[in-house]
């Protein structure tokens, strides 16, 4: 699947400048956008040397950093829907591609109270314990607060 238009806003001033770009199918651009439009970081000259630099970096090596993305998200999906599948109560889906990825949780609005000072059994964990874990792209999964 191709997009008509793709957006990229804060990491492509690489934490430094403030850039978005939108990036438009050449049959899909209007040419009465640009003159209402462009004006957000008109007059940057250094912003937008910042964002040419990392689109640079990002095309550098025949695209290299698109395929780590892409490695590294497969792995990270892997990982994720393994605990879908150890936690179907909690998670209800995994979706994504490259590292834009996604977990969907069941609403847990009316799941039981733990007692305060109490422990969690292994076949029990609370949303702040999968959001924050610690997933190592090794040959195991690793759950922690």
């Amino acid at each position: 699947m191709r997009g008509d238009y793709y957006t990229l806003s804060k990491s492509l001033g690489g934490g430094i400048a403030k850039a978005s770009i939108t990036l438009i199918r050449g049959s899909r651009y209007r040419t009465d956008f640009e003159p209402m439009h462009s004006s957000t970081f008109a007059k940057d000259g250094f912003s937008t040397l910042i964002a040419g630099k990392v689109i640079d970096l990002l095309e550098q090596n025949d695209g290299e950093a698109y395929r780590l993305a892409e490695e590294r998200g497969n792995r990270l999906l892997s990982e994720l829907r393994a605990i879908h599948a150890d936690f179907p109560d909690i998670v209800k889906d995994v979706r994504g591609k490259g590292l834009m990825i996604g977990m969907e949780f069941h609403d847990q609005s009316d799941a039981p109270r733990r007692p305060s000072g109490s422990r969690r059994t292994s076949s029990a964990i609370s949303l702040p314990a999968i959001s924050c874990a610690h997933i190592p792209f090794g040959s195991s999964r690793r759950r922690a607060p």
